[in-house]
């Protein structure tokens, strides 16, 4: 893989490929899953608190929607639109891809 850091809305685009909706307390778990480091004994730790990552969440979710990838739907679900799952399974691809080569 190259080392250009990647959008983060992207990767989680990647990781939502096979989804339909979504929840604020979804996407902030993908998103602490991601941003994990290892430990040297147990399990890995999350970067920053959990109400840290909500919020990052929130804004990442109002982000893709200004871009038109998700909509919002009643309460605090969205759904991911015809562009967004274009683009995530696209980049679904890509991340296998450099992941196999």
């Amino acid at each position: 893989m190259s080392g250009h850091p990647t959008a983060p809305h992207l990767e989680v685009l990647a990781l939502l490929a096979d989804e339909e909706t979504l929840t604020t307390a979804q996407l902030a778990d993908l998103m602490t899953q991601m941003r994990t480091t290892p430990q040297r004994r147990g399990a890995p730790r999350p970067i920053g608190p959990p109400d840290l990552m909500h919020r990052m969440a929130e804004q990442l979710l109002w982000r893709l929607a200004a871009q038109n990838l998700i909509n919002a739907q009643s309460g605090r679900s969205w759904r991911i639109t015809d562009t967004g799952r274009a683009l995530a399974v696209s980049r679904a691809a890509t991340v296998q891809g450099a992941l196999s080569s």
